[in-house]
């Protein structure tokens, strides 16, 4: 009962399988994908199975495999920022407090953070046998899309140095035709910083001054630089507006040290936030936050506990320390 039966003469190879959910009738696919298990994942927040079946009409199945591609699209952008602005700098300050050099950070942590989502995903996709055969598809495809970015990293260093080259020939033939020959480097700066000035309208105050701790938040939490907004082309901004919902979450969230800062990006009310978000992400998301709800004496959520420490921690942090000085332990 509550079970779908398959028309008469339909392929079937399982019988619980839902690939099959294609050769049943538009009618029937909602409820077939709600009972049968193998439709059910406890992977992911997201069940695209229901979602693509009982909240999209049959007539609108073109639409949703659009928008799951733009969801694609917006998956692998987060993935660039996320590995860009968060792991990048941490890599650079764990390598830094550790004395490692860059070649051995290379191949240790960078290269652990760059192939643990490929281990991850083929282990998901190698423990369900209808999915194998995509867990060996992405593996190989992967390999190509290597190459491409070996080919595509040899290109461009090659465009790079030869329009180097040229604009070093243009600068020291216009400092001859002057009578004088500047050095490419210095002419560079000059004109780089001369546009700067020119494009930004604005400079940098002489003085720093003290901000308050609302300040110091509400600039932490903007991902949204002013100064190079106006420069920007159309396309940029818009994959900016896309990116700052992601960008806003993940400064929320994610502590980030970055050695090449002076204060090593201390913002004292932010990591002090990030003391009670940060393990309440890991717990909410672990097992697809099934963790966080489990009952301690069949009681306090576990989600509760991590709360409560949490904030404890973070009180003797933000009273403790100050906004203009990281503290000893800010590398932890």
């Amino acid at each position: 009962m509550g079970s779908c039966q398959l028309p008469e003469g339909t392929p079937n190879r399982n019988g619980d399988e839902c690939d099959v959910v294609m050769n049943l009738s538009a009618s029937q696919r909602c409820e077939f994908v709600k009972n049968t298990p193998d439709c059910a994942s406890d992977e992911g927040f997201i069940k695209y199975p229901v979602v693509t079946f009982c909240l999209f009409p049959p007539n609108l199945l073109p639409l949703a495999i659009t928008l799951y591609v733009l969801w694609l699209f917006v998956l692998f952008l987060v993935l660039g920022l996320i590995a860009s602005d968060f792991f990048c700098p941490n890599l650079s300050a764990i390598s830094s407090t550790l004395r490692l050099t860059h070649n051995v950070a290379g191949v240790t942590f960078l290269a652990l953070g760059n192939g643990a989502p490929d281990v991850f995903s083929a282990m998901a996709a190698f423990s369900h046998p209808q999915t194998a055969g995509l867990a060996i598809g992405a593996l190989f495809g992967y390999l190509g899309l290597y190459i491409a970015y070996v080919l595509t990293v040899i290109v461009s260093a090659y465009i790079y140095n030869r329009q180097k080259h040229q604009l070093n020939g243009s600068a020291q033939t216009s400092g001859r035709e002057q009578g004088e020959i500047l050095p490419s480097d210095s002419y560079r700066e000059i004109q780089s910083a001369s546009m700067q000035a020119h494009d930004d309208g604005e400079y940098e105050p002489l003085l720093p001054y003290t901000q308050s701790t609302a300040q110091v938040f509400l600039n932490a939490i903007n991902p949204v630089d002013s100064r190079t907004w106006r420069r920007q082309h159309w396309s940029a901004k818009v994959l900016k507006v896309i990116k700052v919902p992601v960008e806003v979450l993940l400064l929320l969230t994610v502590p980030v040290v970055d050695a090449d800062k002076e204060d090593h990006n201390w913002k004292r009310p932010l990591n002090c936030l990030h003391i009670i978000t940060g393990p309440l992400v890991c717990v909410l998301s672990f097992q697809s936050g099934k963790y966080g709800l489990l009952l301690i004496e069949g009681e306090v959520p576990v989600w509760v506990l991590i709360l409560c420490i949490g904030v404890f921690l973070s009180g003797i942090v933000f009273f403790t320390t100050t906004n203009e000085r990281p503290p000893r332990y800010h590398f932890v």
